[in-house]
C-alpha cells in the first residue's frame, strides 16, 4: 500500500510538472536545443567570416548561409525578394589624403587631431557658429560652418543651408588615438555632406568663436566615394487564423559587424585583429534562424517574418530602406521584436529596451519566466538604446518595437569588454545561456503571434501618435 501511494504521488507529480510545461514551452525546448542551436553563433562569428566587414566578400557569404537556413527551415521567399534577397545600395568613403581645419591661428591637421568623417573635396572659408542641439532649430545657420559638441543631423544642417559640420571630440572611454583610427580609410557612409571631428582640448575653436564672428578654413583633397550593394534577408512564414494571418511580427536582427582592425591589438596576451562579433550580433542571427525553425513547424495564428539586415554599423542602412520598402505595407507590420547586443553580465536575466512602452510586456515576463529567467527593462537609459538600434526604423512609423537583448543590469566594463572589440568571439560565450535566451525570444514571439489583442504603445509614448496615423 505505502509503495503504490507513493508511485500514484510520483505519477501525479509528473502529471502536474507536465501540465506546467505548456505545450509552446514543450515545443520550443524540443526543437531549440544544443548544438544544432548555436551552430549558426559558430559560422557566423569564425574567423573565416572576418567580421562580417561591408567591404570584402565575407558579409556576402553570411548573407547567402542565412539564406539557405531560412529556406532549409522552411520559411519562405517574398516575390520582390527573390532567393530571400533585398538589395539595398550602400556607399563607402575613403578618407582624403590631405586635410586641415584653420581658426583664430590655430591649425588642425589630418591624421594628428583631425578627422574628415564626410563629404567631398573642398576648399572653403565662411563663417561659424557655434550651435547646440537644443538651438538649432532657432539658429540662422545658412552659408555658415556649424561647430557643434552634440550630434547634430547631418540632413537637418543641409535643409538650413549650413556649408559644413565640425564636431568637438569629447574625451570619453574612446581614446582620440582609437577614433582616430576608425575614420582611417574606408568606412561606410550615409550622407555626403562635409563634416569632420577635431581634437580640441585646447579649446581653440570655442575660444575662437565666443563671439560667434570666427571664420574657418577648410582645405581637403583625396576623399573617394565608392556605390555598391548589401543585403537584406528576409522570409516568412504564414499564419494560421483567416484574419489575423494578414497582421505580421517582424523578427528582426542584424548580421554584419566592423570586420578586421587595420592593427592588432593584444588582449590578455594575444594578437588579434578579427571582430568577430559573436554576441554583436550572431547571436541575434541565431534567434532568428531558430526562430523561422519552430514556427515553420509550428504557425502561429499572425504571420512571422524573419529579416537579418545588412548594413547596421553604418548606419542602420539595411533597416531603414527596408522601412522605405516594405516587402508588405506597413500597417501590416504590427510587432518589431529586434535582437542587439552589446553583451551581457547577468545569466538570468533578458534586458528587454523598450519594455514598459508597449502592451506586450507581459509576454516577455512569461517567456523568460519559462526558461529561469526574468526579463528586465533597459538599465543605462542614458546610453539611448532604443533609438539607437534597427528597431527605431520601424518605430518611427508606429510600429511597437522592442529591443530584445541578452542580460545586462548596467552598461559597464564588463559589457565595454566585448562590445565592438576582437574578444567578442564564440568561445567567450555561455551557451547554456545563450540557449535559454534564444529560446525565450522565441517563445516571446510565439505568445505575441497567438494573442489575439493587437500589440500597441503604452498611452503617451513618443511613438504612439505615429501609430494612430499607421493602424488608424
Amino acid at each position: 500500500m505505502i509503495k503504490t501511494g507513493g508511485s500514484l504521488l510520483f505519477l501525479q507529480t509528473l502529471t502536474l510538472t507536465a501540465l506546467a510545461q505548456t505545450a509552446p514551452v514543450q515545443q520550443v525546448n524540443k526543437i531549440i536545443a544544443l548544438p544544432t542551436a548555436v551552430e549558426s553563433i559558430h559560422f557566423l562569428a569564425a574567423d573565416e567570416l572576418r567580421g562580417r566587414g561591408p567591404f570584402g566578400n565575407e558579409v556576402h557569404v553570411a548573407a547567402r548561409y542565412i539564406a539557405e537556413q531560412l529556406r532549409s527551415a522552411g520559411a519562405k521567399p517574398f516575390p520582390t525578394a527573390p532567393d530571400y534577397f533585398q538589395v539595398f545600395p550602400f556607399h563607402s568613403y575613403q578618407t582624403p589624403s590631405q586635410a586641415s581645419i584653420t581658426v583664430g591661428g590655430k591649425t588642425f591637421q589630418l591624421g594628428t587631431d583631425l578627422v574628415q568623417s564626410g563629404g567631398s573635396d573642398t576648399t572653403l572659408s565662411a563663417p561659424a557658429v557655434l550651435v547646440t542641439k537644443d538651438a538649432l532649430a532657432t539658429t540662422d545657420v545658412k552659408g555658415k560652418i556649424v561647430v557643434t559638441n552634440d550630434n547634430l543631423s547631418n540632413q537637418a544642417l543641409q535643409e538650413k543651408g549650413a556649408l559644413a559640420k565640425v564636431v568637438r571630440f569629447k574625451q570619453g572611454g574612446t581614446p582620440w588615438s582609437e577614433y582616430l583610427a576608425h575614420f582611417t580609410g574606408e568606412r561606410p557612409v550615409n550622407s555626403f555632406f562635409r563634416s569632420y571631428v577635431v581634437n580640441d582640448e585646447g579649446n581653440t575653436l570655442t575660444t575662437a568663436l565666443g563671439s560667434g564672428t570666427g571664420t574657418l578654413s577648410v582645405s581637403t583633397s583625396g576623399a573617394q566615394h565608392r556605390a555598391s550593394g548589401l543585403k537584406n534577408v528576409l522570409g516568412y512564414v504564414e499564419g494560421t487564423d483567416p484574419q489575423l494571418k494578414n497582421q505580421y511580427i517582424v523578427l528582426t536582427a542584424h548580421y554584419d559587424h566592423v570586420g578586421v582592425a587595420k592593427t592588432a591589438k593584444v588582449v590578455d596576451g594575444k594578437a588579434d585583429s578579427i571582430y568577430n562579433g559573436a554576441r554583436d550580433n550572431a547571436v541575434g542571427v541565431a534567434a532568428i534562424i531558430n526562430a523561422a525553425r519552430y514556427f515553420a513547424q509550428h504557425p502561429p495564428k499572425r504571420s512571422v517574418l524573419f529579416i537579418a539586415y545588412g548594413g547596421e554599423e553604418g548606419g542602420m542602412l539595411g533597416s531603414r530602406y527596408f522601412a522605405a520598402n516594405p516587402v508588405v505595407p506597413m500597417r501590416q507590420l504590427v510587432f518589431n521584436m529586434n535582437i542587439d547586443n552589446a553583451g551581457y553580465n547577468d545569466t538570468t536575466v533578458v534586458t528587454v529596451v523598450g519594455l514598459g512602452r508597449t502592451s506586450a510586456d507581459e509576454h516577455f515576463k512569461k517567456a523568460a519566466s519559462a526558461l529561469g529567467l526574468s526579463a528586465i527593462p533597459d538599465p543605462s537609459p542614458e546610453q539611448g538604446l532604443f533609438d539607437r538600434s534597427d528597431n527605431v526604423s520601424l518605430a518611427v512609423h508606429g510600429v511597437p518595437a522592442p529591443t530584445f537583448s541578452l542580460g545586462f543590469r548596467a552598461f559597464d566594463a564588463s559589457i565595454s569588454r566585448y562590445y565592438h572589440q576582437v574578444t567578442d568571439e564564440t568561445s567567450s560565450l555561455s551557451m547554456p545561456y545563450v540557449l535559454k535566451y534564444i529560446k525565450a525570444y522565441v517563445l516571446a514571439a510565439k505568445y505575441i503571434a497567438d494573442d489575439k489583442a493587437q500589440p500597441t504603445w503604452i498611452k503617451g509614448d513618443k511613438y504612439e501618435a505615429a501609430a494612430n496615423t499607421l493602424y488608424k
